[in-house]
């Protein structure tokens, strides 16, 4: 485990144009004061400014799965929180790198807001992604989501966390904070995807009936370049000896274009070491779980986001949750 007291200067304050302020109204709902509005159904909840970079606290370590792989997460929590001082968790789920290496905290205003408004922000790699080691096979393959789990666990385990956790992200990562729902960890207590897919087949590998070929062939070149750790920028390693052996690891990294391009029906089982329908990996597989883990689910789109606006709409009129 790397673990330093990061020292920065401050930077100017920028407008959050995320729906942080609406996940917080949502909210945790262990970690909210009681409604005193009108309608009882929503909390009062005032947003404080970002925290400065000089007062974060932050390190990355790996987490181990049942299967042995490896999982990087980092930390980031309020450099001058007591020593008994407990936080809700917020969990992204990623593989396009859970922090940059050079990257200034300065810069990474939604992490910021979030401790500021005292939260304990914790970033992920999906196995076979970043500094993480296994292979990936397919977005949210059910060893990835079994991982979410383990890692939900691990967070509420903490000695810095109050047992509370909740899933948030955009496009990948929204699907990967709504598959966390269906894991019915009884750690989470809120799930945010922001413009994410619902029904990936019909939404992203052929709207309107036509294989979207041209799409995949881009996000695969991109994928495969920055699992190889050779893209313009690079991932935070954990520590200092472990990143070659993890980078190595994803060379056995499926191929989504050849999966996609592979797949004709809902049904067909083209998904590489998974005994499941292509469909399967899709949040809209798993309705009766969504709805059984009885969570908040705030879902954020926006008028040009094209396949996932209409992605947005089908959860909104499909799950019934709070």
């Amino acid at each position: 485990m790397t673990k330093h007291l990061t020292k920065q200067h401050s930077a100017s304050r920028h407008a959050f144009r995320t729906a942080v302020s609406a996940f917080a109204l949502v909210g945790l709902a262990a970690t909210l004061p009681s409604a005193q509005a009108e309608d009882t159904s929503w909390a009062s909840y005032e947003l404080a400014p970002p925290i400065e970079a000089s007062d974060i606290e932050t390190w990355s370590e790996y987490v181990t799965m049942p299967d042995g792989t490896q999982i990087a997460v980092t930390v980031y929590l309020p450099a001058d929180r007591a020593e008994d001082e407990t936080f809700p968790s917020l969990v992204r789920i990623t593989r396009y790198l859970r922090a940059v290496y050079g990257q200034p905290l300065e810069s990474m205003i939604p992490m910021r807001r979030y401790v500021g408004n005292g939260y304990a922000y914790v970033a992920m790699d999906v196995r076979g992604t970043g500094a993480s080691t296994g292979r990936w096979s397919v977005p949210w393959s059910p060893e990835e989501v079994a991982d979410y789990d383990v890692i939900l666990d691990w967070i509420a385990a903490q000695d810095w966390s109050n047992g509370d956790t909740g899933t948030l992200g955009g496009s990948y990562e929204g699907g990967a904070a709504e598959m966390a729902a269906t894991t019915g960890n009884d750690t989470l207590r809120a799930v945010m995807p922001m413009f994410s897919a619902f029904d990936v087949f019909a939404d992203v590998s052929a709207p309107g009936g036509v294989r979207n070929s041209s799409f995949f062939e881009r996000w695969t070149g991109f994928n495969s370049a920055i699992d190889a750790n050779a893209y313009d920028f690079t991932v935070l390693p954990v520590d200092d000896v472990s990143l070659p052996a993890a980078i190595t690891s994803h060379q056995y990294n499926g191929n989504i274009y050849d999966t996609v391009m592979a797949m004709h029906f809902r049904d067909d089982y083209v998904i590489p070491d998974a005994a499941i329908e292509a469909d399967k990996n899709s949040p809209h597989a798993y309705i009766e779980e969504l709805e059984a883990s009885g969570l908040p689910f705030y879902g954020l789109t926006g008028w040009y986001d094209s396949s996932f606006l209409t992605g947005s709409i089908k959860r909104f009129l499909t799950i019934d949750t709070p």
